[in-house]
């Protein structure tokens, strides 16, 4: 889905609930799957604030901008860390291996992990290695760059997280270098 369509999904949110699509995603998805040290709310609070990394240009110089507030939270407003990123993927694993019943339906969990538009899901970029399913995720704002990979039905995966306009070489290595120690066959060079 691209950065259009999460935010009319936001917006349509926020006018079904009545509330922020922060406050909403918050109580109803994030806490209730164990997320804790995460939230869309910008500003950022100040029990985040004063753990976030600071974010850097391609050329080593913090940003001068604090951190950009983007208007589309839902496409462009996670702030989160590796670990808490973890539980979101081991909670969607779980469910498809009938493991837990999870705040999403196996039912839906499914159609967001089926291709449905070249290797997209629904949210999730999808594709497959050795006849396994894997599902995955990019972020790109000002200062930061990241993205994770993990396999649907095996309880393996990866998240790579920096703090620097040029992080995708450092993603593109760390994963590379993980999938060959590991054997898993998951690379960055795929969706």
């Amino acid at each position: 889905m691209a950065i259009g369509g999460y935010t009319v999904m936001q917006k349509i949110v926020e006018d079904v609930t009545g509330v922020s699509f922060s406050e909403y995603a918050d109580n109803q998805t994030l806490k209730p799957m164990g997320m804790v040290n995460r939230t869309f709310q910008h500003a950022l609070p100040k029990t985040l604030k004063q753990r976030a990394s600071a974010a850097y240009d391609r050329n080593g110089k913090v940003h001068s901008a604090i951190y950009n507030d983007y208007p589309e939270k839902a496409a462009a407003g996670l702030w989160t860390t590796p670990s808490e990123l973890a539980i979101y993927i081991m909670h969607m694993q779980a469910i498809m291996a009938g493991k837990k019943d999870g705040i999403i339906k196996k039912t839906t969990v499914e159609s967001m992990f089926t291709k449905h538009q070249k290797n997209w899901g629904l949210g999730p970029a999808m594709s497959e290695v050795n006849n396994q399913l894997v599902f995955g995720h990019g972020g790109k704002n000002l200062g930061f760059t990241n993205k994770f990979k993990a396999f649907v039905n095996k309880g393996e995966g990866m998240i790579v997280m920096s703090n620097g306009d040029n992080g995708r070489s450092i993603y593109q290595d760390i994963m590379r270098y993980i999938s060959k120690y590991y054997d898993t066959g998951i690379t960055q060079d795929k969706p």
